[in-house]
């Protein structure tokens, strides 16, 4: 993958923001599964009810779509080995569209849906600053809540 200003990597693992059938399908399987259960954790941290339901199950994990009028099976893989691959590229978009609707409870914009790591890092990076109302503050000398975060999303 080409070093790119929007090349993000989650727990060192590169998600590609399209093309997904260049990389390796492990390598995207794993990391979205990071992002799932990211998404899911925010959720609930958020009091946000996802759309697109999220089953975060490391590199099987899964996204469902119970409101569209599709014919079939409601869920969608977010791995590629095995998966029909039309169904793992609209995995990809609901997870996104989930990512979407975080941002959007939080009064934040979307500039390109398909910039699944990119778009989480912002949003992680709002939740995460110390300049909103939370009263707590970080004495210890320690690494704050956005640094962590960086050390876990981090461009590369």
């Amino acid at each position: 993958m080409p070093n790119h200003p929007l090349s993000f990597t989650i727990r060192s693992l590169p998600l590609p923001n399209t093309h997904h059938e260049d990389a390796d399908p492990d390598t995207v399987s794993a990391a979205l599964g990071y992002v799932a259960h990211v998404a899911y954790l925010l959720s609930f941290y958020l009091g946000t009810y996802l759309r697109y339901p999220l089953q975060p199950l490391c590199s099987s994990s899964f996204v469902r779509d119970p409101i569209s009028v599709i014919a079939g099976a409601r869920t969608f893989p977010l791995w590629v080995k095995g998966s029909v691959y039309f169904r793992f590229e609209y995995a990809i978009f609901l997870l996104n569209k989930d990512l979407e609707q975080l941002m959007s409870s939080q009064g934040l914009w979307v500039m390109d849906i398909r910039h699944t790591l990119p778009n989480l890092k912002y949003l992680l990076l709002f939740v995460t600053s110390n300049t909103g109302t939370s009263s707590s503050s970080n004495n210890s000398g320690g690494v704050g809540r956005g640094e962590v975060m960086c050390v876990f999303l981090t461009s590369y």
